[in-house]
């Protein structure tokens, strides 16, 4: 986040961190690029060593998705470490 928080003009309204283990990071992280208004903002971020092909492991929204909702259609745990900009 701290490379993300230092680009001139970009705004974190939320992240969410999630523990995973094995491949589900990607798993999870395609659950979120198939949401209706996702997009890759920065390719190849945070993905530098994903085997699975993902173009980043950083996904944007315009307006906040229903992310419960993608958590459960992945099969993932809703994150405890739900952050918000007064968080960071």
């Amino acid at each position: 986040m701290d490379f993300v928080l230092a680009v001139p003009g970009v705004h974190v309204e939320q992240w969410i961190e999630w523990e995973t283990c094995d491949h589900s990071e990607c798993t999870l992280n395609r659950r979120f690029l198939e949401a209706p208004g996702a997009s890759v903002p920065v390719r190849g971020f945070g993905s530098s060593d994903c085997i699975a092909g993902c173009p980043a492991h950083l996904v944007y929204f315009r307006s906040r998705p229903d992310i419960e909702k993608i958590a459960r259609k992945a099969e993932a745990p809703f994150p405890a470490k739900n952050q918000f900009p007064g968080q960071i």
